[in-house]
């Protein structure tokens, strides 16, 4: 089975010595304008060709806006690709290679740089035969991405480094390991849609709407493809599909009239097809509008039935018969437990996320946990310290703020965790906080037992909880068990989430009191310049007596950490911020978990801008 993890390449199935070397094609999806479906069609062509046994690369060359992997992110360890390499950095290593090259290096110098190697990497996915779909992302996404992109020189990288000889260096190569390369393109026109819609394609699938820019866009990229892949003996080294997209049958009308104008512009195209095969051919291939898709990225091979008439798969599967020249005319065959298990695995993305509570002598079972419940959820989906505690974070603030983030915290309940000195300050926080709670019992301890124990654990004992057993075997299936019920928990918080203002989402979640429980909470607010103001945060005992304790300040979510932890001094706890706005802090008493709110933006005292943002 393929890893599909990022910078760890699987050893392609059938790719001994001894096998025959695929002759890969080379297809490049292109459409003038955005939201048309073009990365939809390319991912789902990949996914029927290796179900039937075909080996697959997915290139994502949309640099400016990928998203090609998020069709695939169930089968992706590495869902969001913060940690994962791609095609931005392949060419990056490339142009710093070539610029470090002495004068006497050999010609053929750029081979090594020409192997995709740690760029690319499997899906989770067991395809028949010696079917595999292998994805090059556009690159590590992060902060740093976008300056990656845009400050590659193109000319440089053509005119002076050589990069024309190296691009089709990587044509041959690729050819040499795939049977297809699919090509997600970017839209419109530049150097980067260039390059995949005129030098490297055999094929070329031009997807467009059928609204006027749109048809003409792709029209006109398609002609200039064409004349410059056009032979000295004039006939065409490239073949191009034309494909309708997002067909809405409403007003029959100007559909037809649409319908009759994309036929005229892209006819002459469509040469390479025998002229009595090109009207089926415009009546099988045309994507009709589909609702369900238009919420999420999932693949119609795995939400759609096969042989549905006028269904997403039926129309991929007629435009995959057409590029592979008939050997692939449909979806390979799937158990349906699989299919659903698959397609419910697109429905786990952003389930989370979930706060772990362990004991660290438990290590080696959190560890296990964790990461088979990131296969299912993803990574970001499951928070804890491993991950969270970074060098010069306040361990406290961090931990916090993940604990309040989470849409339920799971305590990993054993004797370790009972018997540990921070288990109770943990389990009374999430509880008194009204956090949603869920134990997970390991073997070791019962229900009963916890009900004897000192508060807080007997009301853990009333709380629907999950079971561990002690056989390492069982594992595998009680967390498909246990990942049911975070399914379930995702979807009724985040139903509850919904009902608070997004913009400001401790309002009323606080109690709505600036005094409560013996505590108050006062903010001072001045201007530092005309668009950013110091916020001083304090709370207090009204009645003067002085407190031994801490304090816990839930700021809006753009601060980070977003939970900070101050400790009274003199008889008072402040916390001194700068913002832009005004927005509604939550403040919590770690004694007695006291519930206090402030709403800033209804402090009199405060500037009119503060209070207006």
């Amino acid at each position: 089975m393929a890893t599909g993890k990022p910078n760890s390449k699987k050893v392609r199935k059938g790719s001994s010595a001894t096998s025959n070397p695929p002759l890969g094609r080379i297809v490049t999806f292109y459409s003038y304008k955005g939201g048309t479906g073009r990365s939809m069609s390319l991912a789902n062509i990949a996914w029927i060709l290796a179900s039937q046994g075909q080996r697959e690369l997915a290139n994502d060359w949309d640099l400016e806006a990928p998203g090609l992997h998020r069709y695939f992110h169930p089968f992706i360890d590495d869902k969001e690709l913060a940690h994962s390499v791609g095609l931005i950095d392949f060419l990056a290593n490339f142009v710093e290679g070539a610029r470090h090259q002495p004068t006497t290096t050999s010609k053929d110098w750029y081979e090594p740089y020409t192997q995709i190697g740690r760029h690319a990497f499997s899906l989770n996915w067991d395809f028949p035969g010696h079917g595999t779909l292998d994805l090059l992302p556009a690159g590590r996404q992060g902060s740093a991405y976008s300056t990656r992109v845009t400050s590659f020189n193109w000319a440089d990288f053509y005119d002076r480094l050589g990069g024309g000889v190296f691009l089709e260096a990587f044509k041959r190569n690729l050819r040499a390991e795939y049977d297809y390369i699919l090509i997600d393109s970017r839209t419109g026109i530049s150097d980067t849609s260039g390059i995949c819609t005129i030098q490297m394609p055999d094929d070329l699938v031009v997807c467009f709407t059928l609204n006027m820019q749109s048809v003409w866009g792709a029209a006109a990229a398609a002609q200039s493809a064409f004349e410059q892949r056009m032979t000295p003996h004039r006939t065409s080294g490239l073949r191009i599909w034309p494909v309708p997209m997002r067909v809405e049958l409403n007003e029959r009308d100007r559909l037809e009239r649409a319908r009759d104008d994309v036929h005229a512009r892209f006819q002459k195209f469509l040469h390479h097809l025998p002229s009595s095969e090109r009207a089926s051919y415009w009546g099988s291939v045309e994507v009709l509008y589909q609702p369900y898709f238009a919420y999420e990225e999932v693949l119609a091979a795995l939400a759609e039935r096969k042989q549905q008439t006028g269904s997403l798969l039926r129309s991929f599967e007629s435009l995959t018969s057409y590029l592979s020249g008939g050997s692939v005319k449909e979806l390979g065959n799937v158990d349906e437990d699989r299919r659903h298990a698959a397609l419910n695995s697109y429905r786990d993305a952003g389930a989370g996320p979930f706060y772990l509570s362990y004991n660290h002598a438990d290590r080696e079972f959190a560890d296990r946990l964790v990461m088979l419940l990131r296969a299912k959820f993803g990574r970001d989906a499951i928070l804890w310290d491993n991950d969270l505690l970074k060098v010069g974070l306040s361990w406290v603030d961090t931990l916090a703020s993940a604990m309040n983030e989470a849409k339920a915290v799971l305590l990993l309940l054993s004797r370790n965790y009972i018997e540990g000195g921070h288990a109770p300050q943990e389990v009374a926080y999430a509880l008194k906080r009204g956090l949603r709670v869920i134990p997970l019992m390991q073997d070791d301890l019962s229900w009963s037992e916890l009900s004897r124990l000192p508060e807080p654990f007997p009301s853990l004992a009333r709380l629907h909880g999950f079971v561990f057993s002690s056989k390492p075997k069982a594992l595998d299936k009680e967390v498909e068990q246990l990942s049911q019920i975070l399914r379930d928990v995702a979807l009724s918080e985040q139903s509850r989430s919904s009902k608070h203002d997004p913009d400001d989402p401790h309002r009323a979640r606080f109690g709505g009191k600036k005094v409560n429980n013996g505590f108050a909470v006062k903010a001072k607010i001045s201007a530092i310049s005309d668009d950013l103001f110091e916020v001083l945060l304090t709370v207090h005992r009204p009645d003067g007596t002085h407190f031994i304790g801490e304090v816990e300040f839930h700021l809006h979510p753009t601060f980070s950490p977003s939970v900070r932890r101050v400790e009274f001094k003199h008889g008072e706890a402040s916390l001194r911020l700068e913002a832009w706005g005004a927005f509604t802090v939550g403040v919590v008493t770690l004694d007695s978990l006291a519930m206090l709110e402030i709403d800033l933006a209804k402090e009199r005292t405060a500037p009119a801008a503060f209070r207006m943002r």
